[in-house]
C-alpha cells in the first residue's frame, strides 16, 4: 500500500511524483562508446522486482498529501460540517501497490523463465546461475508488453538497458455526507449535490525502472482524489427553483447538458500530489442559461445556454471560461457590487437633498422630477423600487435591476463598457432645479452631458471597465441616467 508504514489513512491524487535517490554505478560505459545493455542474473531480476510495493511511495509524502484541506469540499461529521481534506476521501488500501508489484513480478518470472528453459536446452539442460540475461531479451518475452488489472493499466518498455513500466491506476468509490460550496472559488454561487454513488475517485500513476542492480527508480508518481458533483437541475416541485445560480453580475439558471446528467459529475474538487507540489486541484463543466436574457435589451448579445469551463491546471484566465463572449465580460470584469455601489451613493444623495431637516431647512430637491424626490410621492416611481431593493438586498444581479427600474429599454456593451441607461423626468418649473441637481450629482463620480432638453448622466467611472482583470476584479461598472425636461 501506498506509503508503507505509515499509519492511518492514506491519500490519492494525480500527475508527476517522487523520485527516489538512484544508486552509483548503474551503467558499465565504454570510453568513446555507446552506453552497453544492462545485464542481470535471474535472480538479481527477481530480487529487484519484489521491491516495487516498498518503495513505490515514501510514507511521509503520503502523509503531506493527506492532510492537504480542499476548501470547496464539505463533509458532515458528528452533526458537525466541516471543510474536508484528503484523507476523507481516501482510505489506506485504496490503493493496492502489492497489485502493481505482482503484476510486473509474475511478467518478469514468465520471461525468465522461458529464456531460462532456452538457456538449458542449448546447454544439455544444465543451468548456470551466474547466467545473465538483458532488458531487451526480458523484453521480448514477455507474453503481453500491455495490463489492465486490479485497477491498473500500464505497459512495458525497454530503455538504457532497463526495463521501464509505466502504470495508471484508477477507483471509484462512495463516501457519505459530502456537499459542495464553491462560490468563493469560482465566483459563481450554483446549487451542486454529490453524486448518490462513486462519489469520489481516486487516480494514481507512475513510472518504475528496473535495472538488475538491486535498486528500484520510481519518477514521476503522481496521486489524485477527488469529490465528484453534479449541478441541481431537477425542480423539487415544492415552489422553490434550486437551479437558480449567481454570478459576479448576471443570474443564471443550471440546466443538463445529458441525458444522464444526474449520474455525471459537473464539477470535481481534490487535491493532487506530485514530484514538485502539493495543492488543491478543481474542475468544472457548469451548463446554464442566462434568465431573462430578453431583458438585457439589444445591445447586449447573449445566446443560451452557456458553459462555465473549469481546469486548475491551467494558467489563468483560461482556468475560468465562459463559452459566451459577452458573458465572460460581464462576469469576469464586473460585479453586481461595483454597480449597486454608486446607485445606493446616489441614494443616499437623493435622501440627504430631499427633505427637510433642522441641518438642511431648504433641500435642493425638494418638489423636484415630478415628486420622486418627495416623501409623499416615491411609491409611484421606478427609482424608489430599485433603491429598496438595493436597501433590502434583494438587487442581486443585472436583471434584478433592470427589473426594477421599469421603464429601462435595457443595457449595452460597447467596448467592454457596459452602460445602463435611467430615466426621471422632472417638473415643467424644475429646470433651475434640475440643473442644479445634476451639477450635484457629477461630483458623486457621475459625468453630466448637458442639453437645453435633456441632461445625461454617465458614472465616471465606466472608463475603469475597460481594463481586463482575471479571475474576478471588482472594477468600476458604467451607470447613466437621464433627466428630462
Amino acid at each position: 500500500m501506498f506509503g508503507g508504514n505509515n499509519k492511518g489513512k492514506r491519500a490519492a491524487n494525480k500527475k508527476k511524483g517522487y523520485k527516489h535517490e538512484k544508486g552509483n554505478n548503474l551503467y558499465r560505459i565504454e570510453q568513446l562508446g555507446t552506453r552497453l545493455m544492462m545485464d542481470a542474473t535471474v535472480s538479481d531480476w527477481t530480487a529487484e522486482s519484489n521491491l516495487i510495493d516498498d518503495n513505490l511511495l515514501p510514507a511521509q509524502y503520503v502523509s503531506s498529501w493527506e492532510d492537504t484541506r480542499i476548501d470547496t469540499v464539505q463533509i458532515e461529521e458528528n452533526s458537525l460540517v466541516r471543510r474536508a481534506q484528503v484523507n476523507d476521501l481516501y482510505d489506506e488500501g485504496d490503493i493496492d501497490t502489492s497489485a502493481l508489484e505482482t503484476i510486473v513480478k509474475n511478467s518478469m518470472t514468465g520471461a525468465l523463465n522461458q529464456l531460462k528453459a532456452e538457456y538449458m536446452a542449448a546447454h544439455d539442460g544444465e543451468w548456470d546461475s551466474s547466467h545473465t540475461f538483458s532488458a531487451s531479451e526480458i523484453y521480448s518475452h514477455l507474453s503481453n508488453t500491455s495490463f489492465n488489472s486490479d485497477g491498473w493499466n500500464g505497459s512495458f518498455a525497454v530503455s538504457n538497458g532497463s526495463i521501464v513500466v509505466s502504470a495508471a491506476f484508477h477507483k471509484a468509490k462512495t463516501v457519505e455526507n459530502l456537499s459542495a460550496l464553491v462560490a468563493e472559488k469560482i465566483s459563481v454561487d450554483v446549487n451542486l449535490v454529490s453524486l448518490a454513488e462513486n462519489n469520489v475517485s481516486i487516480d494514481a500513476s507512475a513510472q518504475i525502472t528496473l535495472n538488475g542492480v538491486g535498486s528500484v527508480d520510481v519518477d514521476n508518481v503522481a496521486l489524485d482524489a477527488r469529490a465528484l458533483f453534479r449541478q441541481v437541475v431537477d425542480n423539487p416541485g415544492d415552489g422553490t427553483n434550486p437551479r437558480l445560480a449567481l454570478g459576479n453580475t448576471l443570474k443564471f439558471e443550471s440546466v443538463a447538458d445529458a441525458a444522464n446528467d444526474l449520474t455525471t459529475a459537473d464539477y470535481s474538487a481534490g487535491a493532487q500530489a506530485n514530484n514538485s507540489s502539493i495543492g488543491q486541484t478543481y474542475w468544472g463543466d457548469l451548463n446554464f442559461n442566462v434568465t431573462n436574457v430578453s431583458s438585457l435589451g439589444s445591445g447586449v448579445s447573449i445566446t443560451n445556454p452557456v458553459t462555465y469551463s473549469l481546469d486548475s491546471s491551467l494558467p489563468s484566465p483560461n482556468n475560468m471560461l465562459w463559452s459566451d463572449t459577452t458573458v465572460q465580460i460581464l462576469e469576469n470584469n464586473l460585479s453586481i457590487n461595483s454597480i449597486v455601489s454608486p446607485l445606493y451613493s446616489l441614494y443616499q444623495w437623493i435622501k440627504n437633498n430631499s427633505f427637510v431637516t433642522q441641518n438642511n431647512p431648504s433641500p435642493l430637491l425638494q418638489d423636484t422630477f415630478g415628486g420622486l424626490l418627495n416623501r409623499n410621492a416615491t411609491e409611484s416611481v421606478p427609482w424608489s423600487k430599485l433603491f429598496k431593493g438595493i436597501l433590502s438586498g434583494e438587487v442581486k444581479s443585472l436583471q434584478d435591476i433592470l427589473a426594477a427600474n421599469q421603464n429601462s429599454s435595457g443595457v449595452s456593451l460597447e467596448n467592454n463598457v457596459l452602460k445602463i441607461p435611467f430615466s426621471l423626468t422632472c417638473d415643467s418649473n424644475a429646470k433651475t432645479s434640475a440643473l442644479i441637481a445634476a451639477n450635484e450629482i457629477e461630483k458623486l463620480g457621475f459625468n453630466v452631458v448637458k442639453n437645453p432638453r435633456l441632461l445625461q448622466l454617465v458614472w465616471r467611472g465606466w472608463e475603469e471597465s475597460k481594463q481586463r482583470f482575471s479571475p474576478f476584479p471588482r472594477v468600476a461598472t458604467p451607470c447613466s441616467s437621464r433627466i428630462s425636461a
